[in-house]
């Protein structure tokens, strides 16, 4: 911002650190969502209770662990399995921080 790059967007990794950059967008008078999109990876109940509220791409939390342990249990068991890549989806939760244009 201090460069006067144009942006329209941010994304940001932590609900925490999208709050730091949300107050600072609203602090030089730009308008969330209107001005400036912000949303973030790791959704969690934080980003419900700030305004506006935060979109997030939520992350299936209970199902990763589920899948963690039994690799595990797998793992401790001695299993002869081959390494098994699990691959799990996410969910955009569109919030009031993000606008379609």
């Amino acid at each position: 911002m201090k460069k006067n790059i144009p942006f329209d967007a941010v994304f940001g990794f932590t609900e925490t650190v999208l709050i730091g950059v949300k107050s600072v967008i609203q602090k030089r008078g730009l308008r969330i969502p209107l001005d400036v999109s912000i949303c973030c990876v790791s959704g969690t109940t934080l980003c419900t209770l700030v305004h506006p509220t935060i979109t997030a791409v939520e992350q299936p939390v209970e199902q990763m662990a589920i899948e963690a342990c039994r690799l595990l249990m797998q793992n401790i068991a001695g299993s002869d399995k081959p390494v098994e890549d699990v691959v799990l989806r996410g969910e955009i939760v569109e919030r009031e921080s993000t606008i379609n244009h």
